[in-house]
């Protein structure tokens, strides 16, 4: 994350801060006092990432037991109801780190559930490199170090734009595709 905000305008323009220039000082205070807020934020996005991560994995259960049960209608509804279309590539995904092995296993083999298949390899194969806890938890120690870093502002991570980072991590949108958003010419 730190390699990602050194290269991006902010991070060029921090070169040239100077605590000698009274404005330079204004900037750094309220850059420092940024990384409080946004340890809130993330500390709020670790938890209701967990809480919508284990509300997932009930539905994979149930979709599962509805499997089980022979419920067709009822286990392709559930599972519809999981997936997420990434707003940036328009692929199939889900909450990330959902674990979705079980309910592989169980329907690899079963021609009833081919089309929920074809979507749940999407699902899976969207999702397999992200680890959105990790994610959070850099955002948070991000926000404890930028008093001395200073990388929130560079990667546009304010209090007011925080949770797009958050929010883009746990539906398994991977941070760089985040980043590169983000300090694009449209936040600056």
């Amino acid at each position: 994350m730190k390699e990602i905000a050194a290269n991006t305008a902010s991070g060029a323009a921090e070169k040239r801060v100077s605590p000698n220039v009274a404005s330079s000082k204004y900037v750094m205070q309220v850059q420092n006092q940024l990384g409080k807020a946004v340890v809130g934020i993330g500390a709020v996005s670790l938890k209701t990432y967990f809480m919508m991560s284990t509300a997932n994995n009930r539905k994979v259960n149930k979709v599962i037991e509805f499997i089980n049960k022979g419920d067709v209608s009822s286990a392709i509804t559930t599972f519809n109801s999981m997936l997420i279309t990434n707003p940036i590539n328009n692929k199939l995904t889900t909450i990330a780190n959902t674990n979705l092995q079980d309910l592989y296993n169980l329907i690899k083999d079963k021609p009833a559930y081919s089309i929920m298949l074809t979507k749940l390899i999407e699902v899976m194969d969207n999702t397999k490199d992200i680890s959105t806890p990790e994610f959070l938890s850099g955002i948070i120690s991000l926000a404890a170090d930028n008093a001395k870093d200073l990388a929130l502002p560079k990667l546009n991570a304010t209090s007011d734009l925080v949770d797009i980072y958050t929010t883009a991590a746990m539906i398994g949108i991977p941070f760089k595709q985040i980043a590169n958003i983000m300090v694009s010419p449209m936040f600056e």
